[in-house]
């Protein structure tokens, strides 16, 4: 691979755990509208990372309700609220994966209230007092957590850093375990993130 060119880990990392048997169900888009200033002038600027929603089998815990979005409008008449979904065409429609948590899902969709947040996220950046340069903000990690455990699971971090998932994690009821290979990673989210009074290593309620 010559000078210049894109190595594209995300993907290939993601195609070589399909071939290692994982389902690959979403790319998802992290947008920065915050992106730090690049200096390159031969290329755009890069202000996406690549999220990566993959299971181990056909059926899991999903729970869309719980990182909904507000509609657009709630108004009947409005194009965008039929373009949302929300008509009752639409609504027939809508196919809900298999393994899906569906409690209190017709009811959020008859509303016209929320929607799904689609597979572009579009969240800032957020500084970090400590020496930590690649920290993703608290709420990107909230949202994952959210759809993708269940209450009283078990999130597991193998790149830990400063602790931003155990944060996240411990503000939503779950348990937390993170690794890192660096340990002034692991003695910074000690210090700061994993001392959040949130934290709690009990069993689940």
């Amino acid at each position: 691979m010559g000078a210049k060119n894109l190595i594209g880990v995300p993907w290939r990392t993601a195609l070589a755990l399909q071939d290692d048997g994982w389902i690959l169900r979403n790319d998802i888009i992290w947008s920065k509208p915050n992106a730090m200033p690049e200096s390159v002038t031969d290329r755009l600027s890069s202000r996406h990372e690549h999220l990566f929603m993959l299971t181990k089998k056909p059926r899991y815990y999903f729970n869309l309700d719980a990182i909904r979005e507000p509609a657009a409008t709630s108004d009947p008449a409005d194009p965008s609220y039929r373009a949302n979904g929300k008509s009752t065409a639409r609504r027939k429609a809508i196919a809900v994966p298999p393994g899906s948590n569906t409690q209190g899902l017709e009811t959020s969709r008859r509303d016209g209230l929320t929607r799904n947040p689609g597979d572009v996220w579009e969240i800032a950046t957020q500084p970090f007092p400590g020496a930590h340069f690649a920290t993703m903000p608290v709420r990107l990690a909230e949202r994952c957590i959210q759809a993708g455990c269940e209450p009283g699971g078990v999130v597991l971090d193998p790149f830990s850093g400063s602790g931003t998932t155990g944060l996240a994690a411990a503000r939503h009821g779950r348990r937390y375990v993170g690794i890192d290979l660096n340990a002034d990673y692991l003695d910074l989210s000690l210090r700061t993130r994993l001392q959040e009074p949130t934290l709690n290593f009990g069993e689940p309620a």
